[in-house]
Protein backbone atom coordinates (compact mmCIF):
# COMPACT_ATOMS: atom_id res chain seq x y z
CA UNK A 1 0.00 0.00 0.00
CA UNK A 2 1.50 3.36 -1.18
CA UNK A 3 -0.88 6.26 0.64
CA UNK A 4 -4.33 6.69 2.42
CA UNK A 5 -5.48 10.25 0.81
CA UNK A 6 -8.39 12.27 1.79
CA UNK A 7 -11.59 12.31 -0.78
CA UNK A 8 -13.71 15.33 -0.45
CA UNK A 9 -17.26 15.16 -1.81
CA UNK A 10 -19.71 18.07 -2.78
CA UNK A 11 -22.59 19.14 -3.14
CA UNK A 12 -22.20 21.00 -7.06
CA UNK A 13 -19.02 23.67 -5.23
CA UNK A 14 -16.21 21.22 -5.97
CA UNK A 15 -14.21 23.84 -8.62
CA UNK A 16 -14.46 26.37 -5.82
CA UNK A 17 -13.46 24.88 -2.70
CA UNK A 18 -10.39 23.14 -4.67
CA UNK A 19 -9.82 26.59 -6.11
CA UNK A 20 -9.85 27.64 -2.55
CA UNK A 21 -7.44 24.77 -1.28
CA UNK A 22 -4.88 25.12 -3.73
CA UNK A 23 -5.31 29.07 -2.94
CA UNK A 24 -4.17 28.08 0.77
CA UNK A 25 -1.69 24.83 -0.30
CA UNK A 26 -0.28 26.32 -3.74
CA UNK A 27 0.38 22.70 -5.61
CA UNK A 28 -0.96 21.07 -9.31
CA UNK A 29 -4.49 21.12 -9.19
CA UNK A 30 -5.83 18.96 -12.07
CA UNK A 31 -9.80 18.46 -12.84
CA UNK A 32 -12.19 16.56 -14.56
CA UNK A 33 -15.68 17.33 -15.29
CA UNK A 34 -18.28 14.12 -15.98
CA UNK A 35 -19.17 16.02 -19.63
CA UNK A 36 -15.24 14.87 -20.38
CA UNK A 37 -15.23 11.60 -19.20
CA UNK A 38 -17.03 8.85 -20.93
CA UNK A 39 -19.41 8.00 -18.28
CA UNK A 40 -23.04 8.96 -19.60
CA UNK A 41 -24.32 11.66 -17.52
CA UNK A 42 -27.58 14.07 -17.60
CA UNK A 43 -26.55 17.77 -18.70
CA UNK A 44 -27.38 19.17 -15.18
CA UNK A 45 -23.94 16.95 -14.33
CA UNK A 46 -21.97 18.09 -17.71
CA UNK A 47 -20.02 20.64 -15.78
CA UNK A 48 -19.66 19.31 -12.13
CA UNK A 49 -16.52 18.01 -11.14
CA UNK A 50 -15.89 14.17 -11.69
CA UNK A 51 -12.60 14.24 -10.29
CA UNK A 52 -9.89 16.83 -8.80
CA UNK A 53 -6.57 16.05 -7.35
CA UNK A 54 -4.30 18.44 -5.59
CA UNK A 55 -0.97 17.81 -5.07
CA UNK A 56 1.64 19.70 -3.28
CA UNK A 57 4.83 17.89 -1.47
CA UNK A 58 3.71 14.95 0.01
CA UNK A 59 0.05 16.50 0.40
CA UNK A 60 -2.30 14.76 -2.07
CA UNK A 61 -6.21 16.21 -1.77
CA UNK A 62 -9.01 14.79 -3.80
CA UNK A 63 -12.46 15.55 -4.56
CA UNK A 64 -15.76 15.48 -6.81
CA UNK A 65 -19.27 16.81 -7.20
CA UNK A 66 -21.71 14.52 -5.55
CA UNK A 67 -23.44 12.37 -9.05
CA UNK A 68 -26.69 12.62 -9.99
CA UNK A 69 -27.90 15.04 -7.16
CA UNK A 70 -27.20 12.70 -4.59
CA UNK A 71 -26.82 15.04 -1.23
CA UNK A 72 -23.84 14.95 0.99
CA UNK A 73 -24.15 16.21 4.20
CA UNK A 74 -22.19 18.63 6.64
CA UNK A 75 -19.59 16.47 8.41
CA UNK A 76 -20.14 13.19 6.68
CA UNK A 77 -18.03 14.67 3.08
CA UNK A 78 -14.92 12.92 3.56
CA UNK A 79 -13.62 9.44 2.11
CA UNK A 80 -10.76 7.92 2.44
CA UNK A 81 -8.89 6.73 -0.57
CA UNK A 82 -6.34 4.14 -0.54
CA UNK A 83 -3.99 3.35 -3.37
CA UNK A 84 -3.10 -0.62 -3.57
CA UNK A 85 0.07 -1.73 -5.31
CA UNK A 86 -1.35 -5.11 -6.23
CA UNK A 87 -4.68 -6.63 -7.14
CA UNK A 88 -4.10 -9.04 -4.68
CA UNK A 89 -3.96 -6.32 -1.85
CA UNK A 90 -7.21 -4.32 -3.46
CA UNK A 91 -9.08 -7.85 -2.83
CA UNK A 92 -7.60 -8.17 -0.04
CA UNK A 93 -8.65 -5.10 1.69
CA UNK A 94 -11.76 -4.48 0.16
CA UNK A 95 -13.47 -7.68 0.88
CA UNK A 96 -11.62 -7.06 4.69
CA UNK A 97 -13.31 -3.67 4.95
CA UNK A 98 -16.59 -4.68 3.58
CA UNK A 99 -17.12 -7.23 6.27
CA UNK A 100 -20.37 -5.93 7.99
CA UNK A 101 -20.19 -2.73 5.88
CA UNK A 102 -21.87 -1.99 2.50
CA UNK A 103 -20.43 -1.63 -0.75
CA UNK A 104 -21.51 0.90 -2.63
CA UNK A 105 -19.52 0.34 -5.81
CA UNK A 106 -18.08 -3.51 -6.12
CA UNK A 107 -14.53 -3.51 -6.97
CA UNK A 108 -14.49 -3.26 -11.21
CA UNK A 109 -11.76 -2.15 -13.99
CA UNK A 110 -12.59 1.28 -14.53
CA UNK A 111 -11.92 3.60 -17.60
CA UNK A 112 -8.76 5.61 -15.71
CA UNK A 113 -6.70 2.18 -16.21
CA UNK A 114 -7.42 1.25 -12.62
CA UNK A 115 -9.13 -1.63 -10.32
CA UNK A 116 -11.76 0.61 -7.99
CA UNK A 117 -14.23 -0.14 -5.71
CA UNK A 118 -16.16 1.66 -2.55
CA UNK A 119 -17.82 0.87 0.72
CA UNK A 120 -18.96 2.30 3.91
CA UNK A 121 -17.22 0.10 6.66
CA UNK A 122 -19.45 -1.28 9.88
CA UNK A 123 -18.81 1.64 11.68
CA UNK A 124 -19.87 4.34 9.22
CA UNK A 125 -16.83 5.40 7.52
CA UNK A 126 -16.45 5.69 3.33
CA UNK A 127 -13.47 3.85 1.73
CA UNK A 128 -12.23 4.25 -1.97
CA UNK A 129 -9.45 1.32 -2.76
CA UNK A 130 -7.66 2.15 -5.91
CA UNK A 131 -5.09 0.03 -7.83
CA UNK A 132 -3.24 1.35 -10.94
CA UNK A 133 -3.50 -1.75 -13.68
CA UNK A 134 -0.10 -1.04 -15.36
CA UNK A 135 1.04 -1.07 -11.85
CA UNK A 136 -0.20 -4.17 -10.28
CA UNK A 137 1.01 -5.76 -14.02
CA UNK A 138 -2.24 -6.11 -15.69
Amino acid sequence: MSKINSYLTFNGRCREAMDFYQNCFGGKLDMQTFGESPMECAEADKDKIMHAHLATGDLVLMGSDNYQNVPEEIGNMITLSVNCSSLEEIDQFFNKFAEGGQVTMPLQDTFWGAKFGMLTDKFGIKWMFNCDLKQAGK
